[in-house]
């Protein structure tokens, strides 16, 4: 029996590094391998019997999103259209599975040869850096992978804007925005390896760059800012001499696409604003219920004063907006208390380790790649991107790697007590 447990092991942990390479080059073998990786989890958790040990955090607003999303398709304007978005519900479970499965495995590391779990090892902030340390190794390398190739598609294709290997320059944009965070906070934060990390780094900003996705540019920016400024006050002087630099280095249709960021005259400019205005008159059609998730192709007929921008459009480039006339004000709330839950997690997590704790960067990650995306969702619905979201959910979780001896004291809401200074 302890060797089908040891086999099970090791094969979620091939699961869960196989989810984290396919993501950037087919979402179906992804969801797969994470799908695997989930029963695997549960089956252990079976053979185990270890049920309390399973953690929950965000589970209440998560929860409470997920009911709310359920009724406004239920009261949707077509319920029928609205059904797929039930998948997207499912997304969140990514989130518990990383949390869940990582702790698991630094208590039975599937390269060792153990006879039960040592829970003392799971409490070592050693396991969670080389645990953490493994899963960005994963998304680093796949990453690379994915840059390697869009660079190949811009400098020896000549594409314009290439679209890489999701077939989508936004998307993929946004991936780099991300592993780009992380990679920072690690070599910031971490202990060792720091200098791989930077060249590595390097050419995933180069393939963020021909990506020419604003949004992504803007959350990197300002997520950059917030490691910069956890590191030290002075760091954050870096950063507008690196975004100087990068500036009189770039060609200029490039420094052009950089200047409509930050001026209303540029055309896709004046279309978000005109959606954004739309966004809000259709919102207070329907403030509790919304529309329906997919359902503005059917509705858009009954607003002419906007017949302009819904030709061209399906959405409002706008999660905020999306989420209020999709689902409804209530719907809109639930899902900002995730983030203040999540945000409430943090600070209390930053303010009881020390400066100087080893896994440091693993809460820098969760953090920078939570307000990135916070960020890019006013000019996106990236919620509704189920590439990012994959990613997002798994960066959310390394803040929960950490385990300690005690019980935690709110499995549901994430809140635990952690090594104190």
């Amino acid at each position: 029996m302890e060797r089908v447990r040891q086999i099970m092991i090791g094969a979620m942990a091939a699961c869960l590094a196989l989810f984290l390479v396919f993501l950037f080059f087919s979402i179906s073998l992804c969801q797969i391998f994470g799908f695997l990786g989930l029963l695997l989890g549960l089956a252990l958790v079976i053979m185990d019997r270890r049920w309390r040990a399973i953690r929950f955090p965000l589970g209440w607003p998560v929860l409470a999103f997920s009911l709310l999303c359920g009724i406004a398709i239920l009261l949707s304007v077509d319920t029928r259209a609205s059904l797929p978005f039930l998948k997207r519900l499912l997304e969140p479970a990514v989130f518990f599975w990383v949390v869940n499965a990582v702790p698991y495995l630094m208590l039975n590391p599937p390269w060792k040869k153990t006879s039960g779990p040592t829970e003392q090892n799971g409490s070592l902030p050693e396991s969670a850096c080389q645990m953490g340390g493994w899963l960005l190794f994963f998304i680093g390398a796949a990453c690379l992978g994915a840059a390697g190739y869009q660079l190949y598609e811009a400098f020896w294709l000549k594409q314009v804007r290439p679209f890489g290997t999701l077939n989508n320059p936004i998307t993929l944009g946004t991936l780099f925005m991300l592993v780009s965070l992380a990679l920072t906070a690690f070599a910031l934060f971490a202990k060792k390896n720091r200098i791989w990390v930077v060249i590595g780094l390097v050419p995933i900003l180069a393939g963020l760059v021909v990506s020419q996705t604003r949004s992504a540019w803007v959350g990197l920016v300002v997520g950059l800012a917030f490691l910069l400024w956890k590191k030290g006050w002075k760091w954050l002087m870096v950063l507008p001499v690196a975004l100087l630099m990068l500036y009189a280095a770039l060609p200029d249709d490039f420094k052009a696409r950089v200047q409509t960021i930050a001026t209303a005259s540029d055309r896709a400019a004046k279309e978000r604003i005109e959606l954004w205005r739309a966004g809000w008159a259709l919102m207070q059609e329907h403030p509790v219920k919304g529309f329906g998730f997919h359902t503005m192709e059917l509705v858009r007929d009954q607003y002419p004063q906007f017949e302009h921008i819904f030709v061209f459009y399906r959405h409002f480039h706008n999660q905020y907006i999306q989420f209020a006339v999709d689902a409804g004000i209530p719907t809109l709330l639930a899902w900002l208390a995730i983030w203040a839950v999540y945000s409430h997690n943090l600070r209390q997590k930053l303010h009881a380790w020390d400066p100087g704790h080893p896994a440091i960067w693993l809460l820098m990650t969760g953090g920078s790649a939570a307000l990135a995306f916070l960020v890019t969702c006013v000019f996106e619905n990236q919620y509704y991107d189920t590439e990012f979201t994959t990613l997002l959910f798994t960066l959310l979780a390394f803040p929960y790697f950490l385990r300690t001896e005690k019980a935690e004291t709110s499995p549901i809401s994430g809140s635990e007590p952690l090594h104190t200074k």
